[in-house]
Order: C-alpha cells, then sequence, then structure tokens
C-alpha cells in the first residue's frame, strides 16, 4: 500500500521518483493555498492531514508557488499554521460541524 508515509520514506532515503511526486504534490498544494488566499483573503490557514507530515519537502514548493501566485497584500497578511489535531484534524472537524448541525436543527 503506497501511503505518503511510504513515499516521504522513500524521498528520504534519495528516490528521485519520490522527490518529484513530492515537489509535484506541493505545487498544487500552492496553487490551492494561492486560490484561497486570492478569493477569501483569510487572516489564517490551518493545514492539517497525512501529506501534512512530510513537512519543508512539500511546503518549501507550496509557499513558493503560493507566493508567486497569490496577491503580493493578501499573500504577506496571512498566516499558515499545523492544525493540533495532527493529521485526523479533518475528520475530527467534519464530526464536530455535523453534530453542531444536528443539535441547531433539532427542537
Amino acid at each position: 500500500k503506497v501511503t505518503a508515509q511510504v513515499i516521504h520514506s522513500a524521498a528520504e532515503q534519495g528516490d528521485s521518483l519520490a522527490k518529484e511526486l513530492i515537489a509535484r504534490i506541493g505545487y498544487y498544494v500552492g496553487v490551492g493555498l494561492a486560490n484561497l488566499v486570492n478569493i477569501f483573503n483569510p487572516e489564517l490557514i490551518v493545514i492539517g492531514g497525512g501529506l501534512s507530515n512530510i513537512g519543508d519537502m512539500m511546503f518549501e514548493p507550496a509557499f513558493k508557488v503560493a507566493r508567486e501566485r497569490a496577491y503580493r497584500d493578501a499573500f504577506q497578511a496571512v498566516r499558515f499554521a499545523s492544525a493540533e489535531l495532527g493529521r485526523d484534524s479533518g475528520v475530527l472537524g467534519a464530526a464536530a460541524f455535523a453534530l453542531q448541525e444536528m443539535r441547531r436543527q433539532s427542537p
């Protein structure tokens, strides 16, 4: 089973295909970050999930692309932070949202 962790380990051991894959993922993450910044102009973007464990190997190209594609003032104003709940933060957030909606809709 190929996971982000397996690819990351291979890249750390010098596997050129794994390094290229992580750089390509970083590029697309950067495009996504730039789009978020340009559309929503947020103060903070919290990054979590399994890919976030790859660290600088992915985020250096991601932030480079985001910096190049986002509006300069908006990019300079946004802060980026790691999710404190780790790789399950998205699932936990979705569950919390669902519970909140159920409570809101119940009489």
